[in-house]
């Protein structure tokens, strides 16, 4: 029952083309890339840009569209000539030469409403950076678009799929405002938003973003103190943890009181945010009087944003050389409800008290006792197994 129609015939052209160049372990030979981009530009010139609907997904639309597949196949073959050219002349500046004017042509289109090109160049970016860095820096303001807010939007969409952070490029996204105005941008997605939010912490990570500087993005982030936007800025600050890492930890440890000293733990908001924050006791090597207090004043509120779980994990690995500071914050978590899981944690902690002598059982029992005014007495079973086997 299958009927095919130009737009399907269009595509499967593009993609078997873009199968065939993609991947230089299986590709079509080299004396066929000049047929292959006639066809392809032959079909770019024939088939016109589609329709994109208000709140649509300007991704998905581009690259499942006729005319995006096409483009794939097009700059795909662009960057199989690179390569090859790269392979026999260490360059490949002939082939940009050639390249620039179909790339200019396509960039141009977008002006007469045909988006298509809006999207994926930026989605191909670090590709065309590759390919021409002054081609891209100098048409930044053809693409990233003020005056076309639809295409403003697809490009800040392409934008959000971006797994580098180019310095070039973000400098010129800062400067001019396109940061700030899709983060304020309530027709913009989720994901736009969080990748701006993420581009702002790696730029800070490496020094070009400083929380002093009014001008500088993350001083304006914290200054907005907006509750979906910190707490994205802590989750990935999470993600990107390494004990070993100094500028991770320098970061968490210029933020953490800063965050603190903004958050109003009479709001829902507010506790919700202490409750992400319990996610940075993974950062910590040595609990300190400084990071204790900081330890202490999330811990309450560890369960607010089920990150208790978390924060038992942290203070597991902590109690092997620092038991009483870590049964201090477990302590000060259990004031609020608390689940008895992680079990192996939970019975970890317990253990390292439990080998402390008669004070570290002291401090276990009362542990215990906050967990079984919970209404949960497998703590109260763990410790006394830990005690009969240290007898």
């Amino acid at each position: 029952n299958f009927v095919a129609i130009p737009h399907w015939i269009v595509g499967s052209i593009a993609r078997l083309i873009e199968d065939g160049v993609k991947d230089d372990s299986h590709a079509f030979e080299a004396e066929l890339i000049p047929q292959a981009t006639d066809i392809i530009i032959l079909l770019l010139d024939r088939q016109e840009g589609q329709d994109i609907s208000a709140g649509q997904d300007a991704v998905t639309w581009a690259i499942n569209s006729p005319r995006g597949k096409c483009l794939e196949a097009l700059i795909n073959l662009a960057l199989r000539r690179c390569r090859l050219s790269d392979k026999e002349l260490q360059n490949h500046k002939v082939v940009w030469q050639e390249l620039e004017p179909i790339f200019t042509k396509e960039l141009n289109t977008i002006q007469n409403g045909t988006y298509e090109f809006g999207v994926i160049v930026v989605l191909f970016l670090p590709n065309f950076l590759y390919m021409c860095r002054p081609w891209v820096i100098s048409n930044l303001e053809k693409i990233f678009n003020h005056q076309d807010s639809n295409h403003w939007s697809c490009a800040m969409q392409g934008y959000a799929y971006l797994s580098i952070v180019d310095e070039e490029v973000y400098s010129y996204l800062k400067t001019k405002g396109d940061f700030l105005k899709a983060l304020d941008d309530e027709n913009l997605q989720d994901r736009v938003q969080e990748k701006i939010i993420q581009n702002i912490t790696i730029s800070y990570l490496y020094g070009h973003e400083n929380i002093d500087c009014p001008d500088d993005l993350i001083h304006i982030l914290l200054e907005r103190n907006k509750f979906d936007e910190i707490k994205h800025l802590i989750w990935f600050i999470w993600t990107l943890r390494h004990k070993n890492d100094p500028k991770t930890i320098a970061i968490i440890n210029e933020l953490w009181p800063l965050l603190l000293s903004k958050t109003d733990n009479s709001t829902k908001d507010g506790r919700k945010l202490l409750s992400s924050l319990c996610h940075w006791a993974s950062s910590i090597d040595t609990i300190t009087d400084k990071n204790k207090q900081w330890l202490l004043t999330c811990a309450p509120f560890a369960n607010e944003g089920h990150n208790a779980y978390d924060l038992i994990r942290s203070l597991a690995v902590l109690s092997d050389k620092q038991p009483f500071e870590a049964q201090e914050v477990w302590l000060e978590m259990l004031r609020s409800y608390c689940y008895d899981y992680p079990e192996e944690d939970i019975k970890r902690l317990l253990s390292n008290l439990v080998a402390m002598g008669s004070d570290g059982v002291r401090k276990a029992k009362s542990v215990v006792d906050l967990y079984l005014l919970h209404g949960h007495d497998r703590p109260f079973l763990w410790l006394q197994e830990t005690m009969k086997g240290t007898a």
